[in-house]
C-alpha cells in the first residue's frame, strides 16, 4: 500500500510536571499546513514508534476441574470518570522489572491471583492513539486463587470477580456500570466464541 507523506513533527514540548502523567505539545505540518496537537504521555521524553510498552492489561483465566471455567475482571472506581467500572487487573512496567515480572505483581495485588502459565502476549499496543501515546502488553494467563487475597494500593478500591460463560453474557446483556474497552472486547470475544478459553 503506497501511504502520502507522512507529518513532519517538532520536538514535543512538556507542558505539565507530575509524576506519572504529562501533557506535551507538538507542532505539525502537512505540505503548505501547520498546526499544534496536544497529548499525554509517561515518559519524559517521548518518542515515536517502537517504543517499549508502559503497561500490562491481563486476560486471567481460572480453571478448576470441579468448576467452569471463569474469567476474573475488576468493579474498580475510576477518578477520571467518577464512578465504578469493569476492567481487567493492569499496571504499569516499574523501573527494572519485565512484563512478566510486573504481570505476576499486578494479579497478585488487584486480585489476589498467582499466575500459573502465561499463555500469551501481545506486542505493544496503543491504548488511545489520538490522546497519548501510552503502550500495554495484553497478557492470557491461567492463574489461581492465592491465600490472603487481593492486597490493592490505597489509592485504589477495587472488587475482583469471577464470571463464568453465563455471567459474562448477563453482564454484557445489562451492564449497570461502564466498561472499560479492552475489558469490553475481551468479555464480548468470549461471548462470541461461545466459551471462556479455548485453549
Amino acid at each position: 500500500m503506497n501511504l502520502p507523506p507522512p507529518l513532519k513533527l517538532t520536538t514535543p514540548e512538556r507542558l505539565t510536571n507530575q509524576p506519572w502523567l504529562n501533557l506535551f505539545r507538538v507542532g505539525w505540518t502537512k505540505e503548505n499546513t501547520h498546526g499544534k496537537w496536544i497529548f499525554a504521555s509517561r515518559r519524559t521524553d517521548p518518542k515515536s514508534w517502537p517504543i517499549p510498552a508502559d503497561a500490562v492489561v491481563i486476560v486471567p483465566i481460572l480453571r478448576d476441574p470441579l468448576k467452569p471455567d471463569r474469567i476474573l475482571i475488576l468493579k474498580e472506581f475510576r477518578i477520571p470518570v467518577g464512578t465504578w467500572s469493569y476492567g481487567l487487573p493492569s499496571g504499569l512496567i516499574e523501573t527494572g522489572e519485565t512484563p512478566e515480572s510486573t504481570i505476576r505483581r499486578e494479579l497478585h495485588e488487584e486480585a489476589g491471583l498467582e499466575v500459573v502459565e502465561i499463555i500469551r502476549l501481545s506486542p505493544p499496543l496503543y491504548s488511545s492513539c489520538g490522546l497519548t501515546d501510552e503502550t500495554f502488553i495484553q497478557a492470557f494467563v491461567l492463574a489461581r486463587p492465592l491465600p490472603g487475597g487481593a492486597c490493592p494500593e490505597s489509592s485504589e478500591a477495587i472488587v475482583p470477580l469471577e464470571l463464568d460463560f453465563e455471567a459474562i453474557c448477563r453482564l454484557l446483556e445489562k451492564p449497570d456500570h461502564p466498561f472499560d474497552a479492552k475489558c469490553w472486547l475481551v468479555l464480548d470475544a468470549i461471548r462470541q466464541q461461545g466459551s471462556v478459553a479455548p485453549w
